[in-house]
C-alpha cells in the first residue's frame, strides 16, 4: 500500500468530522419573513402518540409560518390556543386516531377553500389528501398534503404506486387535473411525509415534474427530518415541500418538535 494512502484518509476523515457539525447545524427560523410577498409554508408528522402537545405547539409557534400543515393529527397531540397565539386559524381538520389525520393552520386572510380528497391510487395503506387553494398576492396558489405509506411489510407494495400517482398529478408545476378545491392548471406544492428518500424513482420524477424540492433551493444545509428514536439524531429526509420551479424559495429550515421523531420542515417561499 502506498505511505501516502494512510495521509490522505487521515486528512479526509479529518474533514468530514469537521464539516459534519457545520453542515448539518440548524439557525433558529427568524421572526419575521424574508420579504412581504413571501409565504412561510411548514408541513410536519407530529406522531399520533405525542403526549407533548403543549410544547409541539409551542415550537411550531415560534416558527411564524403562515401556512402550515400537521399530519398524524389525532385533535389532541397538539396545543392549539399555541397556534391561536400566533395568530394561526385551523381551517381545515381532519383529526383521526392513528397516522390518517391530518390538518391546516393558516393566516386567515390567506386560504380561499380547503378540503380533503380522495388519493388518486386506492390501494392499501394510502391516506386522504389535504388540498388548500390560497390567495398570494393575489396569485392563486394550491397546496396538496401528501402523507406516503410508511415502508413497512404490510405496506411494501402500496408505497411506490400512490407516490407515482402523485407525481403524476402535475406536470410543469401545474396540476394535471382538479383535486378537492384546487383547479386544473393551479400551480401547486405538494407538501407532507411522503416516507420515502429522495433519489428513490417517484421522487425523481419531480425535477420532470416541473418541481423543485424548497428545503435544496432554500439552505446549503443538510436537513434530515426523521429520526429512528429519540436517541438518535435525525437520519434522513422523508418530508417535503415540493415547489414550482417558477417559485424561489428565499429561506429554509428545520425545527425541533418536542414528542414527535420528525422534525418540521418550513421554507420562505415567494412566486413572481
Amino acid at each position: 500500500m502506498s505511505p501516502t494512502r494512510p495521509k490522505y484518509a487521515f486528512f479526509l476523515s479529518l474533514t468530514v468530522l469537521l464539516l459534519a457539525p457545520w453542515l448539518c447545524s440548524r439557525p433558529s427560523v427568524p421572526r419575521k419573513a424574508s420579504a412581504e410577498d413571501t409565504v412561510r409554508v411548514g408541513a410536519i408528522n407530529l406522531g399520533y402518540q405525542n403526549t407533548q402537545p403543549d410544547p409541539a405547539g409551542r415550537a411550531l409557534a415560534h416558527a411564524l409560518a403562515d401556512v402550515i400543515l400537521l399530519q398524524e393529527w389525532t385533535g389532541r397531540n397538539i396545543s392549539p390556543t399555541r397556534l391561536t397565539e400566533a395568530d394561526l386559524r385551523v381551517v381545515l381538520s381532519d383529526g383521526r386516531d392513528g397516522t390518517h389525520g391530518s390538518a391546516l393552520l393558516a393566516r386567515p386572510n390567506l386560504v380561499q377553500a380547503a378540503s380533503t380528497a380522495q388519493p388518486p391510487w386506492t390501494g392499501n395503506c394510502v391516506t386522504p389528501l389535504l388540498t388548500v387553494r390560497l390567495d398570494i398576492e393575489g396569485r392563486k396558489i394550491g397546496i396538496v398534503g401528501v402523507h406516503g405509506p410508511p415502508p413497512v411489510l404490510n405496506c411494501r407494495r402500496s408505497r411506490k404506486p400512490y407516490l407515482r400517482a402523485i407525481a403524476r398529478l402535475v406536470e410543469n408545476g401545474r396540476l394535471r387535473e382538479s383535486v378537492g378545491v384546487i383547479p386544473a392548471g393551479t400551480p401547486v406544492l405538494l407538501v407532507g411525509d411522503l416516507n420515502a428518500l429522495g433519489w428513490e424513482e417517484p421522487l425523481r420524477s419531480m425535477d420532470d415534474r416541473g418541481l423543485t424540492d424548497a428545503f435544496d433551493a432554500g439552505s446549503w444545509r443538510l436537513g434530515p427530518t426523521w429520526s429512528p428514536g429519540w436517541w438518535s439524531p435525525s437520519l434522513v429526509a422523508i418530508d417535503y415541500l415540493w415547489m414550482p420551479q417558477e417559485a424561489c424559495a428565499r429561506k429554509a429550515w428545520t425545527l425541533s418538535v418536542l414528542g414527535s421523531d420528525h422534525r418540521a420542515v418550513v421554507a420562505d417561499i415567494s412566486f413572481p
